[in-house]
């Protein structure tokens, strides 16, 4: 699974609906939609970006599919009616608006930059080279 930028969830308008519970587990933990997509195996901003592109059917239909394949735990109508509560949180379902506009906090490229220890980290590398060709 591809990671997103750190911190993405934060400035994502992708929240609402990737913290929505989906229910709670046969062991009493609360499944998120996020944790459901990434036990998935799916990158949850890039599953939510394209059901939010889909027409809310569309988006229902394939969500409760998803859903009933999480964790076992819900059958395909208990599913289904999860989904249909949880489409809305969408940002474009519930407005109507264009779909495949939704802004994201993911990365444009799928190039990640480097952490900043790393430039600190070859910074001290090359000041001990540097001396160490100095020093007689």
């Amino acid at each position: 699974m591809a990671t997103p930028a750190f911190f993405a969830l934060a400035k994502s308008d992708l929240n609402t609906f990737l913290l929505a519970p989906v229910g709670e587990e046969r062991n009493g933990m609360t499944l998120s939609v996020f944790s459901g997509f990434a036990r998935l195996d799916l990158d949850p901003w890039a599953e939510a970006e394209r059901l939010a592109g889909l027409p809310a059917a569309k988006a229902i239909e394939g969500l409760a599919h998803a859903i009933a394949r999480m964790s076992g735990c819900w059958l395909p109508p208990e599913a289904h009616r999860i989904a249909e509560r949880l489409v809305p949180l969408l940002p474009h379902a519930a407005r109507g608006t264009r779909p495949g506009k939704t802004r994201s906090a993911r990365p444009a490229t799928s190039r990640r930059q480097a952490p900043p220890w790393l430039f600190w980290l070859l910074l001290a590398a090359l000041a001990i080279t540097a001396i160490m060709n100095f020093v007689p």
